[in-house]
């Protein structure tokens, strides 16, 4: 076996228990099954947002302990009432893990 194949296993081994134990400390402070997913695969989320109401997004980031950044889905501001559809969240928004009720993995059947 070639050195460069050999730091090529060592490298994915490494990655690989990185990310599951990545997931699991999301899991251990309270992430749901489809937040975690939403941490690592962009694709179509909905979250119930207490004081905001539904937000479609692409993919999540956290950002300590006690909040998480939403990229919004492209054309999709939160569904609230009242409407506050002057604002288009286009970088995204910030919000505390502890207010987000329900989370949606393909909430459109995509």
């Amino acid at each position: 076996m070639t050195s460069r194949l050999l730091v090529r296993r060592i490298w994915w081994f490494v990655a690989n228990i990185a990310y599951r134990v990545y997931d699991h400390w999301l899991r251990l402070i309270g992430y749901p099954e489809a937040l975690v997913k939403a941490v690592h695969d962009q694709f179509d989320y909905a979250a119930g947002v207490r004081g905001l109401g539904i937000v479609r997004f692409e993919l999540a980031r956290p950002m300590g302990l006690r909040w998480l950044h939403l990229d919004l889905y492209p054309g999709h501001g939160p569904v609230v009432d009242p409407p506050i559809q002057q604002f288009c969240f286009a970088r995204g928004i910030d919000v505390r893990l502890r207010d987000i009720v329900w989370v949606a993995d393909a909430p459109m059947d995509s």
